[in-house]
């Protein structure tokens, strides 16, 4: 159950809709007063927590549905597809994004000798319940909003709090690897910055596996854990959501935003862009619209 107080908190952080950033560094709120269509971005490392109403999440083809009270640990940047599918005016859709800080996470595992043994590793992008502890602390967190003092001294505080709870939580693992140098998630996280900047050229499997010193079947396995989907899967996405973008920003046609993300067949663009987003890509331009 998630208290009256943060609902109340939370929306005083995003008075409009949108995604609102406040005045503790890495800490949005965002903020939808109804349901929306589906809309893809690119998570980054961070902890989500829904405060109220409800959203779905699409990751690799897996949808994810998060309810008030439901969080979820993202431990390396991941295109998804979100639709908010619960909230009003009277009682708007919100979620709290709090950036995980590697740092924060290293100095933790450096200075705590009671944190608990190393947690096995599982699927990560899971929702998860959170507990007590990491609701009052994220009360709290919002509470330090209110004063300029409280902001600068006690926030920073509060944040290693929750990193340090969420340590000991389900999602542990994700959360641990963060912190520790040359972990599969870190060096994952590497190669998913070099697919990112060159979403539009064919991957090299084997050089991946290389750069990350792993063989081709350990980084396969260590991808897929990390984002749930194949590297390849992970850069179709990328392309994807960039040729979206092309569409809805530039005077472009179909084949031109498939040549220009790395598509060599526009009828293959067509049909994967249609598995993505629901509609070929002229019709959905034509939504997005109006």
């Amino acid at each position: 159950m998630v208290s009256e107080e943060l609902v109340k908190l939370a929306a005083a952080a995003a008075p409009e809709a949108g995604t609102r950033p406040t005045a503790i560094p890495g800490l949005q709120v965002i903020r939808s007063d109804g349901p929306t269509l589906p809309v893809p971005t690119v998570y980054t490392p961070s902890f989500c927590f829904v405060a109220q109403g409800e959203k779905v999440a699409t990751v690799g083809g897996t949808s994810f549905r998060f309810r008030a009270g439901e969080s979820l640990v993202v431990p390396v940047d991941v295109p998804v597809t979100g639709q908010v599918v619960r909230a009003s005016s009277r009682r708007p859709f919100l979620c709290l994004v709090l950036d995980l800080d590697p740092d924060v996470v290293y100095r933790l595992l450096q200075q705590w000798e009671s944190l608990p043994a190393r947690p096995p590793a599982g699927e990560h992008l899971v929702p998860a319940r959170c507990d007590a502890e990491v609701g009052d602390a994220l009360l709290r967190l919002l509470r330090c909003l209110v004063q300029e003092a409280d902001r600068i001294v006690l926030a920073p505080l509060v944040i290693q709090e929750i990193t340090y709870r969420l340590l000991h939580s389900p999602q542990g693992a994700a959360v641990r690897q963060l912190g520790v140098a040359g972990s599969h998630v870190r060096r994952i996280a590497k190669l998913i910055e070099h697919i990112r900047s060159h979403f539009d050229r064919p991957l090299r499997m084997e050089e991946l596996a290389r750069s990350a010193n792993m063989s081709p079947s350990a980084f396969f396995h260590h991808f897929k854990q990390a984002t749930t989907m194949s590297p390849l899967r992970y850069q179709k996405e990328l392309r994807l959501q960039e040729a979206r973008r092309l569409l809805s920003t530039e005077v472009v046609d179909a084949a031109t935003a498939a040549f220009r993300v790395g598509y060599e067949s526009p009828s293959q663009f067509s049909r994967e862009y249609a598995r993505l987003f629901g509609l070929p890509p002229i019709a959905d331009m034509k939504r997005l619209r109006g």
